[in-house]
């Protein structure tokens, strides 16, 4: 089985390569021109308005509402991760949160909630999540040199 996955007009292409012998696989990876593709999706590209911006690690999902709801993760130590959704009858692109601001924490003050590092799951009409900081000092969430107040576990009902 082959399968890839191309952005740009000189793109990175990652190709996964399932190997007959067992559950192992080769990864390839190699710049070759768009339009040599025989293959690919086309996208239409927003702007979050958010330049820390920089990954999305598992938040994204079709919801039952009609949406999807995705993160754009930052590894910005003052900032925190942003909620969004799109609605694909409309087109629109919606802002809902930044997550420190939802959690009543100050990411300028405190250790940010970086990342939504889990999947978004439905259950019963809501989304549930985890979040994760973005910010370390060797394998373990940072206080940082400006002093912040170290990151904590928070639960909201």
């Amino acid at each position: 089985m082959k399968s890839a996955i191309a952005l740009c007009s000189s793109c990175v292409v990652i190709a996964f390569l399932a190997s007959a012998s067992g559950p192992s696989t080769v990864v390839e990876k190699k710049t070759v021109a768009f339009e040599s593709l025989d293959r690919y999706i086309e996208a239409e590209v927003f702007d979050p308005v958010f330049p820390v911006g920089d990954s999305n690690y598992h938040a994204l999902t079709a919801a039952s509402d009609g949406k999807i709801h995705f993160a754009i993760n930052t590894h910005d130590p003052d900032r925190a991760c942003r909620y969004y959704t799109f609605d694909p009858a409309t087109k629109a692109i919606t802002f809902i949160a930044e997550i420190d601001t939802v959690l009543g924490d100050d990411a300028k003050t405190q250790v940010s909630e970086g990342k939504i590092h889990t999947p978004l799951v439905e259950h019963d009409g809501k989304l549930w999540f985890a979040t994760q900081t973005a910010f370390y000092e060797g394998r373990s969430p940072g206080t940082g040199n400006e002093g912040k107040i170290p990151y904590a576990a928070v639960a909201i009902s």
